[in-house]
């Protein structure tokens, strides 16, 4: 019976979270140019557009598809912080539950996979707009910049791996 009151207590907080969410994305609406993960209105730069070569029709084309999907976006990613702070509250919480953190972390991976859905969803969205050549610079660019920011395979944290207490240096 305590497991699940203590179900029914992580529900209530993601219930709360995403309450307390709402607020905040409807003002994020209202503001103009991109938001926190640079979707929706200017995110398309004009280094990107003309190191793509696009024409102003494709321009056009593709900041419309990104604000169809910012709003979107904005929300699931408010949804992931909340799903993560009740994720972190259980894990630090003073008595271990086992099935109150595997559904919150439940929560989180089905969240994570909405957002990799959607992100997936805009970029095969883009490319229809885009001739092949047009694609594959914007892959190359895309590589340029993981590799920038050490998001390879095996690679965290801007391409620093952390040193975790007791282990080996």
């Amino acid at each position: 019976m305590f497991k699940r009151i203590r179900i029914h207590h992580v529900s209530l907080i993601l219930a709360l979270a995403i309450l307390t969410a709402l607020p905040v994305l409807a003002q994020r609406g209202l503001q103009k140019g991109p938001g926190p993960n640079h979707f929706g209105p200017g995110m398309l730069s004009d280094r990107m557009a003309e190191r793509l070569d696009l024409t102003e029709e494709q321009q056009g084309q593709i900041e419309d598809l990104m604000a169809q999907h910012r709003e979107q976006m904005q929300a699931q990613h408010e949804l992931m912080k909340a799903a993560r702070t009740a994720l972190r509250d259980q894990t630090e919480a003073e008595v271990f539950d086992e099935v109150a953190i595997r559904e919150a972390a439940g929560v989180v991976a089905s969240l994570q996979a909405e957002l990799m859905v959607e992100r997936a969803l805009l970029h095969n969205q883009v490319r229809q707009v885009l001739t092949p050549e047009q694609f594959d610079a914007f892959q190359e660019i895309q590589e340029r910049r993981r590799d920038f920011r050490g998001e390879r395979p095996g690679r965290r944290h801007g391409g620093r791996h952390l040193h975790h207490p007791g282990a080996g240096s």
